[in-house]
């Protein structure tokens, strides 16, 4: 099962450019390749890993580098990995 989120690229856009980095900087500061970054953004969601890779490499959560997301998908998603983890 793969886990998706809803990335705003506008609030991802101005994050990393607020830090001075460019996709290819992310890219090579993380352990996700430019090629997925781009396709998160092409395609306005990132998988569970790759959000989590970036949000640690940026230091920051999942609002502030992806927007709000209260999607009903994300909610039954999050209900789905609190039974995994619990």
């Amino acid at each position: 099962m793969s886990i998706k989120r809803h990335v705003d690229v506008n609030v991802f856009k101005a994050f990393i450019k607020s830090k001075g980095l460019s996709t290819t900087t992310l890219a090579n500061l993380s352990e996700s390749s430019e090629k997925t970054i781009k396709r998160c953004l092409k395609e306005g969601y990132v998988t569970l890993g790759v959000g989590i890779d970036l949000c640690r490499t940026l230091d920051c959560d999942f609002v502030t580098l992806f927007g709000p997301d209260d999607s009903p998908e994300w909610k039954k998603s999050m209900v789905t990995l609190y039974k995994i983890i619990r």
